[in-house]
């Protein structure tokens, strides 16, 4: 949890701290990617598989954002890799309620079942 808050902390605050500025840059351009290959997925797609094959599309764009908190002062050698999964299931999570949005709108109540 100590990593989740550091990088949470570290992200909000990356323009102050000189030479950091690039950790909320790329960790905006990885949400983007994300957030754009949600809305790419078909239509019908299982939430899992559209997750899935966000995360794989925009495995560069997360790799540099890791790369830059790794490179971060206020990171030990392996508080990334330990950190990594959740940063991964915190994302998975937030593209699962987009995908569950985007491609389910009946779950979502923005069709209403009832109506013919």
């Amino acid at each position: 949890m100590r990593c989740l808050f550091v990088i949470v902390s570290l992200t909000c605050a990356a323009p102050v701290l000189a030479g950091e500025a690039s950790v909320a840059d790329r960790y905006r351009a990885w949400q983007s990617c994300l957030n754009a290959s949600i809305a790419r997925q078909p239509a019908g797609l299982p939430h899992a598989g559209a997750v899935k094959a966000a995360l794989a599309a925009c495995g560069r764009s997360e790799i540099a954002y890791l790369e830059t908190l790794a490179a971060s002062p206020l990171f030990g050698a392996g508080e990334i890799d330990a950190a990594r999964d959740t940063i991964r299931a915190r994302a998975a999570g937030t593209l699962m309620i987009a995908a569950r949005d985007r491609l389910d709108p009946v779950a979502t109540g923005s069709i209403d079942r009832r109506r013919p």
